[in-house]
């Protein structure tokens, strides 16, 4: 018999303790599958596992499958239940269990690509690249054409502030796929750091155009523009695309400061006003917002509200 799931599961938790590292949150695309045809389970456990997730109710299909995993013996099929489990955990969100069961299963048989990277994506999820980018590494070299691994590797130097990395591998990216918008957003991000505004613009710009074309368009790209045109004071350019990112995402707090920003800049106190209170409504924690309310108080002549808010920014910074 294998190891105790639980076992395995507090050993890993000492690792993520021991060696936790920063990184920015990602939202990435994974396609799990929920099918369980072809999955090596008895008829009335596969019957109680697929009304399980049918109703959405991941734990008990969790908790039915890690007890039969816990009841075998390792062989392959035993492999193929832990890396379906896995993607069962990562559609309910628990990294730590994601990963738990990719590396059981690939203690018995190596993992295939699709699993290969939603395991580097629970990596992600915890905080982790240094784990995930040899996989994803991996993953580049047995498809080298294929985007999506080369920008993932490009997003990881991103946030660890390594520009001059990310922009060769983004660039690559978007080599391999033109209508990569995710890859262009980030390029542009990564020009804006290396203080290469044109270019920044130039990409921004493409991926504005890229995202129009989507089912659901990403709020990011032109939100992003947005504050760069901000800080090269084009207040009628950054206003029109602030405006069209409320279109996609109402409800991105981002979008409502810096759209208060620049009504504060264009002597609206009132719409100015009404904009960041927004953004304070839609996150509580978010600290900026609260500094320019103070600012738009102290203009205002009241002062005891402008002090207020200064506090309640100073506070917030501090967490």
């Amino acid at each position: 018999m294998k190891r105790p799931f639980t076992k395995i599961c507090l050993l890993l938790t000492s690792l993520l303790i021991l060696g936790a590292v920063t990184v920015a949150q990602v939202k990435p695309e994974v396609s799990v599958s929920e099918n369980t045809m072809n999955i090596p389970l008895p008829e009335k456990l596969r019957t109680e596992v697929e009304v399980a997730l049918k109703n959405r109710n991941f734990k008990q299909a969790e908790t039915l499958l890690v007890n039969e995993i816990n009841q075998r013996q390792n062989s392959a099929e035993t492999a193929k239940l832990l890396a379906f489990t896995a993607g069962i955990f990562f559609l309910d969100g628990d990294w730590l269990n994601t990963a738990i069961c990719y590396k059981k299963a690939e203690k018995i048989s190596p993992l295939d690509v699709s699993s290969r990277f939603t395991l580097a994506m629970a990596y992600l999820k915890l905080n982790q690249p240094s784990w995930a980018i040899p996989e994803l590494k991996k993953l580049a070299q047995e498809q080298p054409e294929n985007a999506l691994y080369i920008f993932w590797l490009g997003r990881i130097d991103y946030d660890a502030q390594k520009y001059d990395q990310a922009v060769i591998k983004l660039r690559r990216a978007v080599e391999l796929d033109p209508k990569m918008m995710r890859a262009y957003d980030n390029l542009g991000l990564t020009y804006e750091h290396l203080s290469e505004n044109e270019a920044a613009v130039k990409s921004y710009s493409t991926a504005i155009e890229l995202n129009r074309q989507q089912t659901n368009p990403s709020p990011w790209p032109t939100l992003n523009l947005a504050i760069l045109l901000m800080g090269k004071n084009d207040l009628s350019e950054a206003e029109i695309l602030l405006r069209e990112a409320l279109g996609y995402d109402a409800k991105l707090p981002q979008i409502h400061y810096n759209l208060g920003q620049i009504l504060e800049k264009q002597n609206k106190p009132i719409e100015a006003k009404e904009a960041v209170l927004q953004a304070i409504m839609l996150d509580q924690n978010y600290a900026e917002p609260h500094y320019t309310l103070s600012r738009i108080y102290q203009k205002q002549g009241e002062k005891i509200k402008a002090k207020e808010e200064l506090e309640i920014f100073q506070k917030l910074k501090k967490r």
